[in-house]
């Protein structure tokens, strides 16, 4: 177990996914940090990148964010590091947050483009048979055997894809039912 006390530069500075990464493994009950480090990293340096692309390469940028999320994790497998660096390292968390990003890009500029596609009942069927696929592998999964981790690569992506789409669903198209009655519930809108 490590004390707080040598975890705290990585705990004020929102470090801990690097030093879990170096570590290879969790950093006992501070382990979870590690997203919310990832999550500030992310929402310090975006801006700026955003501020100083031009308008017209925006998508681009957005886009090779999410290819280096997951041809960051393709690499650190490559490179022999474990599950743990593979998944908390920054760059293996960019291809989420620019999901994220151009989800919040199509329903600010292109809402139209954002409705066809979460509309498509093929696309959304496609993407829910993914996250069926990946629930299934991880619910019947032997919780000795972890999935090999090539595998686990685009199994998360997938599911990034599926959650980006679920909140497109949610915000933007029209569930019906006890579905939007249950997400429109106050409680849940508190909880987010």
């Amino acid at each position: 177990m490590y004390p707080i006390s040598d975890q705290l530069p990585y705990l004020y500075t929102y470090t801990s996914n690097f030093r879990m990464a170096w570590l290879g493994h969790g950093i006992d009950q501070y382990s979870h940090l590690w997203s919310l480090a990832v999550e500030a990293q992310f929402y310090l340096l975006f801006p700026l990148r955003i501020f100083y692309t031009p308008w017209k390469y925006l998508k681009g940028l957005i886009s090779v964010m999410i290819l280096t999320g997951v041809i960051s994790r393709l690499l650190a497998c490559a490179a022999g590091h474990n599950e743990v660096y593979t998944k908390v390292i920054t760059t293996s968390c960019l291809d989420s947050l620019g999901l994220g990003a151009i989800l919040a890009y199509f329903s600010l500029y292109q809402k139209e483009t954002l409705l066809k596609w979460i509309g498509n009942k093929w696309f959304v069927g496609f993407c829910l048979s993914l996250f069926s696929i990946n629930l299934t592998i991880v619910i019947t999964g032997d919780p000795d055997e972890d999935v090999p981790l090539l595998c686990s690569i685009p199994l998360n992506f997938f599911y990034s894809v599926c959650s980006c789409l679920l909140i497109g669903i949610v915000c933007f198209g029209s569930l019906g039912g006890m579905t939007e009655k249950f997400l429109n519930h106050p409680l849940m809108i508190y909880l987010g």
